[in-house]
């Protein structure tokens, strides 16, 4: 038994229609903050149970840790709306004034150094790039798998790992932060 394995489950559609909601959000704020850069933060989460108490405790301290990460570097946090109760997911959607550039290079080190960052999927967006920014954008290698750290989009195309090595790479995950964290 993992954290993954209570809470509500989702149907394809119901998460087909929060990808929609998504992007609607991301194209309105980009509309509204034109010079600035568009987060759109999520987790990479396995199966149909998007979110429950403990999904919600990982992504509440990813989004405490993107803040922290804004103040220390002196990013200029002008908007942001978090959606912890989604069904689909917690979700959350920040605005900062400053370079899109920067910010991904931000944003990767989260992904990279926060204990529990690998497990986010934050989407840095700005006027500037047609696009999301990628690490390879960057000159950067792609972003690692958390069962195995080869490329995670390598393992996921090729399913390298079942569903339930996955909710268990996160319940490890998950036990090792919080429980250090007691």
């Amino acid at each position: 038994m993992t954290i993954l394995d209570h809470g509500k489950e989702q149907s394809i559609i119901a998460i087909l229609h929060n990808k929609d909601w998504r992007a609607n959000q991301q194209q309105r704020l980009l509309s509204d903050y034109r010079m600035d850069v568009v987060l759109g933060i999520k987790l990479n989460i396995p199966g149909k149970i998007k979110t429950n108490e403990e999904i919600q405790q990982i992504f509440t301290a990813g989004v405490k840790e993107i803040q922290r990460i804004c103040r220390v570097a002196d990013l200029p946090l002008v908007f942001w709306k978090q959606y912890l109760r989604r069904l689909t997911g917690p979700e959350c959607f920040m605005v900062i004034a400053e370079n899109v550039v920067l910010v991904k290079r931000q944003m990767i080190q989260f992904e990279e150094q926060f204990a529990l960052g690998r497990l986010f999927d934050v989407d840095v967006l700005g006027q500037s790039v047609t696009n999301q920014l990628s690490r390879t954008d960057l000159g950067l290698p792609p972003r690692k798998c958390y069962v195995c750290g080869r490329p995670a989009k390598q393992c996921a195309r090729n399913q390298t790992h079942s569903i339930d090595d996955l909710k268990s790479a996160i319940d490890q995950y998950y036990h090792e932060y919080f429980g250090a964290q007691s």
